[in-house]
């Protein structure tokens, strides 16, 4: 006997799929949100906030942070020590928590090491929502740039192949020791200079085309050819040169590297002449036979290979076998080939593998490997197997048939429950134990309200009577809350028909489903709501035609603009000329873009705005709406351009600066005048400490200097410099202990040769002007005051040094 119940659920799967597009456009903005998110619940004891705990976070907040698996775990688990150092966050999150009130600060968190810009609210009583950016990498951005330089360099330096950087002009900018080394120059010294510098002009011009030819194509260009090296031996070198490109996708100059790869050329003739023993050896055999190397190189391969992969045996001789293996073959097979070669004894091994055939499809193959490495005669492993391709599919076919049968009745979504009159459970479909945990035999023959929510027992059994009572009758829409193993609960929505009167069945059947995630739904769509309009950054949602759908407050106040003055009006209202164009192409290819771009406010004037964009998709994969968040770096862009400016003055200052830790002395910075006076570079001077230059300081008096000039007031000593050259010069130093994401002592140091020259120069002209038996008097030709007096001068008048300087030539000279 056969039983069905259709019941016509349109509207309903409308409803369902409105709240999952919004659902997905909501969720959609807060994963790709580029502030972190947290919403979190505010722990009070007797009315102080002392703690609170992670309900949720977004994917930003994870990133920004580097925090992992924080839901559901107090922030002092999370951030040891964060109670104690950031008292006052507590405190500004309780106050939200407790009345309400928004608030926007910006806070460092010492056990992070980060600075942050928060804006929080509070959802509900006792819950707070913070939403914030980190702002620690602004101050950051410039030592983690010199870093990057630096360790560049010193990778650079330790490639063993020949490396090197050329400029579009085809002047080196770096090379590497081994370079250095191939034309018997120091790599400073190779700096600036041209092929045409270093190497006869036959090869630097070939050089230079090649680079050329590199930069016009903007492809990779690989060169085999031969060299006669230094010593006069002849070998061959592979090069490899690759255009360089801006961020602009321009081309900027070439790099390059360069080995010897001689042995190489000498074992490929090895192989050739390997190669006509093995063809004449194998030629006749049936099934596919290789022969490899030690390495797993193809040496030969049989007439069959053809026929079963489509490939000619001159197409993979001189590859890895492990190259056209399946991704998933490849570990398992290189550990079993390893074992076959270190293990002559086990000459022989079963083997099993996909190879990928010429057409781009997969065959199973299966055989055995046999390890003649030791054989003189033929020094290879030789891999003997068969095409089981077919056997394989039939077998998978009957294995995804079981399969599919077998899931026609677990994988159902829906969950089917049959329940005698007196309430016990008959049948439990298998879905029920991924909904809920509980395996389907843990309900046969318990009853069934024992799983309901003690708030659902009473009106789910009035239900349960009713049908009990009027055989054949079907009620709908039944909600109510089905126990999960793990304590919690789920909600249920369904539908019961009453077959008690049907002997086949003899009870109700519960046909329900979980509406849980719809539950939810509703309300991650107010919160992620609240959450964008909270956002410190501004957002704007197009529909597919890039008319304004959305704007948020924040972006309402950075143009100028009220909410009703934007929706409806194309995007580009918010941009500075026709910046977009390039981005739509990208957008639509990709589906997202992020760069800077410039925007234009309400009033006309422009800021420069870093923005992201991505593009919304419904369930068919049509554009449904564009969301663009934007931040404005106005202030970045100006404090870049500041430093420039400062850097650039910096380095043509007269004076030297110098920038030094003062736990150790060494230098962390310092302008082109300190290297011109020193006679070092910029880098070796960066390698070097005060002590190096200084003579007169010792690395023993390390503590003193470390204690220089700390309590902020500048210091001024002279002193001495020792040149590279081992010369010194005297030097006028001030020097002062500045504080700012460490310790550093900023000085400025003066040559002053020439002062102290004119200095002795001066002393010794005083010496003899007061040692001359002749008066000196300097005289003021417009008051006719005494100026200056030797001492001659003052013994003739009888006049102290101090009192003839308080005369006048009228208080001597009578006439």
């Amino acid at each position: 006997m056969r039983h069905e119940l259709a019941i016509d659920i349109t509207d309903e799967k409308r409803a369902e799929r409105a709240l999952r597009e919004s659902e997905e456009l909501y969720r959609s903005l807060f994963e790709n949100m580029l502030n972190g998110f947290a919403h979190c619940e505010m722990v009070f004891e007797e009315g102080r906030p002392v703690d609170f705990i992670y309900l949720n976070v977004n994917t930003a907040f994870e990133r920004q942070t580097g925090l992992r698996g924080v839901v559901g775990k107090k922030v002092s688990e999370v951030i040891p020590g964060i109670l104690e150092s950031n008292r006052d966050l507590i405190e500004i999150y309780g106050h939200v928590a407790a009345t309400g009130a928004p608030e926007q600060f910006e806070i460092f968190v010492p056990p992070l090491d980060m600075w942050f810009a928060v804006s929080v609210y509070s959802p509900t009583q006792d819950h707070f929502v913070a939403v914030f950016d980190v702002i620690t990498e602004r101050k950051r951005a410039e030592e983690a740039i010199r870093l990057q330089k630096r360790q560049l360099q010193a990778l650079l330096d330790n490639i063993p192949d020949i490396a090197w950087l050329k400029d579009r002009e085809g002047r080196f900018i770096a090379v590497n020791e081994p370079f250095g080394r191939s034309c018997s120059h120091r790599p400073n010294e190779l700096v600036g200079k041209t092929d045409l510098d270093i190497w006869p002009s036959e090869l630097a011009e070939r050089n230079r085309a090649d680079d050329r030819d590199v930069m016009d194509s903007r492809k990779r260009k690989r060169v085999e050819e031969p060299f006669v090296d230094k010593r006069a031996v002849p070998v061959w070198i592979e090069t490899i040169k690759t255009p360089v490109l801006d961020e602009n996708g321009d081309v900027i100059g070439t790099a390059g590297i360069a080995r010897d790869v001689t042995e190489r050329h000498e074992a490929e003739e090895v192989l050739q002449r390997s190669e006509r023993y093995f063809r004449s050896l194998l030629e006749k055999a049936p099934d596919k036979i290789s022969v490899l190397d030690g390495r797993g190189n193809y040496i030969y391969l049989s007439p069959s290979v053809t026929r079963i992969t489509g490939y000619e045996s001159d197409e993979l001789v001189g590859t890895s076998v492990f190259d056209i293996l399946h991704p998933d073959d490849r570990e398992r097979s290189r550990n079993l080939f390893k074992k076959l070669r270190t293990r002559p004894r086990e000459r022989s091994v079963e083997i099993a593998y996909r190879i990928k055939c010429k057409n781009g499809r997969y065959k199973d193959f299966e055989g055995t490997a046999t390890n003649l490495l030791s054989d003189p005669d033929v020094n290879a492993i030789v891999f003997n197997i068969r095409d089981v391709t077919e056997r394989k599919r039939a077998e998978e076919a009957l294995e995804r048939n079981e399969r599919y049968f077998r899931s026609l009745l677990e994988k159902t979504p829906g969950i089917i429950t049959v329940m005698g009159a007196n309430g016990a459970v008959a049948f439990q479909s298998p879905s029920i134990e991924t909904i809920t945990g509980h395996a389907p035999e843990e309900w046969v023959g318990k009853n069934g309200f024992d799983f309901i929510h003690p708030g659902d027992v009473e009106h789910t059994a009035a239900v349960f009577a009713e049908l009990a009572a009027e055989p054949g009758r079907v009620v709908s829409g039944i909600q109510y809350r089905v126990l999960h193993k793990d304590g919690s609960y789920r909600n249920f929505e369904a539908t019961a028909r009453s077959l008690l009167h049907d002997p086949a069945v003899n009870g109700i059947v519960v046909n329900a489903r979980d509406i849980t995630d719809r539950k939810m739904a509703d309300a991650q769509i107010r919160q992620l709501s609240a959450t964008i309009e909270a956002a410190t950054v501004s957002v704007a949602i197009s529909n597919p035609n890039l008319k304004i759908s959305y704007v948020n407050d924040t972006l309402c106040k950075t143009y100028g603009y009220a909410r009703d003055e934007l929706i409806g009006r194309p995007m580009t209202v918010l941009e500075e000329g026709e910046g977009s164009k390039a981005i739509w192409p990208i957008l639509e290819r990709d589906g997202r873009w992020s760069g800077e771009i410039l925007q234009r406010r309400k009033d006309g004037s422009t800021f420069p705005g870093l923005l992201s964009i991505f593009a919304t998709r419904d369930e068919v994969g049509a554009p449904a709406s564009m969301v663009g968040f934007v931040t404005d770096i106005s202030e970045r862009k100006a404090a870049e351009e500041e430093q420039l400016l400062f850097r650039t003055l910096i380095n043509h200052s007269s004076d030297a600066f110098e920038i030094t830790d003062p736990k150790t002395g060494r230098f962390l910075d310092v302008n082109q005048m300190a290297c011109r006076m020193l006679g070092y570079s910029r880098e070796e001077l960066l390698e070097r400490t005060v002590f190096d230059i200084d003579p007169t300081v010792r690395p023993e008096d390390g503590e003193r200097f470390c204690e220089f000039g700390r309590n902020g007031d500048a210091v001024a000593i002279e002193t001495v410099h020792r040149r590279k050259d081992g010369s010194t010069l005297p030097v006028e130093i001030s020097s002062e202990h500045v504080r700012l994401d460490r310790d550093y002592v900023v000085s400025t140091v003066r040559d002053v040769s020439e002062r102290k020259k004119t200095e002795q120069s001066l002393r010794l002209f005083r010496t003899l002007i007061d040692h001359s038996n002749d008066a000196f008097e300097v005289v003021d030709p417009e008051t006719a005051r005494f100026l200056d007096v030797n001492e001659t001068g003052c013994r003739v008048l009888g006049y102290t040094r101090e009192e003839f300087l308080k005369l006048s030539v009228f208080d001597i000279d009578p006439w």
